[in-house]
């Protein structure tokens, strides 16, 4: 039998990389599409595989920085649908190399699939006494607040949270505390010296006084106010002085 085209889709810019599934009776053909220099992730629906599908749009924007394909897959797991897909950030000159990345995916009330904005966060749960990399964000201040690599010669080597003005923060998500955690130790560093907050929602669980050190430093201090459970943690600077965060664990 002859394979059946699947039409109403944009053109041109359709190359490779399609994946269809089925959510509350609906199906979605989405796909890679280069809309103009580099690809989006867009999709139609139908209300039978075979079709006809009616073009709904993007939910996945270009690359600012252009690395060129997005391919991706979408499942549910639990009953949470995630999204899978790729990015260079640890081949930032070659945007061929890429690594996985993955994330929520939300359907609003119509069925329509809402934008993604793709964190570096992305999911599951951490641990608080694991080292929790607070460039991997959930969420920053629009300024002030800035990711960059540790070393660019040794991309695989990781990045740091860079702040530059006071009330500035980077958030990140659902860390697991077992409820015995009374310490924190950060790796930082701050050429003329720092004023960190730690926080959880809007309870402040340490302040951080980081030391005027041009190398990178571990400096413990006490937490209080933490409860057993799912917390999205916050750093934020008080300081107008140059601060560097590489990571931050919490301890008995």
């Amino acid at each position: 039998e002859a394979p059946t085209p699947v039409g109403n889709l944009p053109s041109p810019g359709l190359i490779e990389g399609p994946y269809l599934f089925k959510a509350n009776g609906i199906y979605y053909m989405t796909f890679p599409w280069a809309r103009k220099d580099t690809e989006v992730l867009a999709y139609s629906t139908a209300d039978n595989i075979y079709g006809p599908y009616e073009f709904k749009g993007v939910f996945f924007e270009e690359w600012p920085n252009k690395c060129w394909t997005n391919h991706h897959s979408i499942i549910n797991f639990r009953e949470q649908w995630y999204i899978f897909y790729h990015h260079n950030d640890y081949s930032p000159n070659f945007d061929k190399n890429r690594a996985v990345c993955a994330d929520s995916l939300f359907f609003e009330p119509d069925g329509s699939i809402r934008m993604v904005k793709p964190t570096l966060r992305g999911i599951g749960i951490s641990g608080a006494k694991t080292d929790i990399q607070m460039d991997r964000y959930s969420e920053m201040s629009a300024t002030g607040t800035s990711i960059a690599y540790l070393d660019t010669t040794d991309y695989f080597s990781g990045w740091k949270t860079i702040f530059t003005n006071p009330d500035t923060w980077v958030r990140y998500n659902t860390v697991q505390f077992d409820g015995d955690c009374r310490g924190a130790i950060l790796r930082v560093k701050a050429p003329q010296g720092g004023m960190l907050l730690l926080q959880s929602g809007n309870k402040t669980l340490a302040k951080v006084k980081v030391p005027v050190t041009e190398d990178w430093k571990e400096i413990t201090v006490r937490v209080k106010g933490i409860t057993k459970g799912i917390h999205h943690l916050t750093v934020k600077s008080m300081s107008d002085n140059e601060t560097y965060l590489d990571w931050l664990r919490f301890t008995k």
